[in-house]
């Protein structure tokens, strides 16, 4: 499960703290509602490509497991949405421009790509952005 936290800075500053980013701390699971003290660990963290219209740069993802249920949740920074290797506000960005056929960093594939994609999961992307 996914966890979008905001943690109230910027990727630059995130990058920058690595693994020493204040992380949220849950008094009971989300999937399984276990408030058993010392139940959620974390389990560690995996790294995560962030490509930026400046730069391409590598953060830690927490991962966080409960002990009861057994399933595992990942922290991700409120900049980034699920599953895409560029930043909210790159795709945005993107996206923007090619909605109003202006000249992009982006290739012309990779923002019909995206479009396609936000298309398809509009749904989603409205519930993620109202979170």
């Amino acid at each position: 499960m996914i966890i979008p936290h905001d943690f109230g800075i910027s990727l630059e500053e995130y990058a920058a703290n690595g693994k020493r980013n204040n992380f949220p701390i849950f008094d009971k699971c989300p999937n399984c509602n276990c408030v058993a003290s010392g139940n959620l660990h974390r389990h560690g963290y995996y790294w995560r490509n962030v490509i930026t219209e400046e730069e391409e740069v590598k953060i830690p993802i927490c991962r966080i497991i409960c002990l009861s249920c057994k399933k595992t949740f990942f922290i991700i920074p409120d900049f980034l949405i699920s599953y895409f290797q560029h930043s909210l506000e790159t795709i945005l960005k993107r996206l923007e421009q090619f909605l109003e056929k202006k000249k992009s960093k982006g290739s012309r594939q990779l923002l019909a790509f995206y479009w396609r994609r936000y298309q398809k999961n509009e749904d989603g992307f409205i519930a993620f952005l109202w979170i």
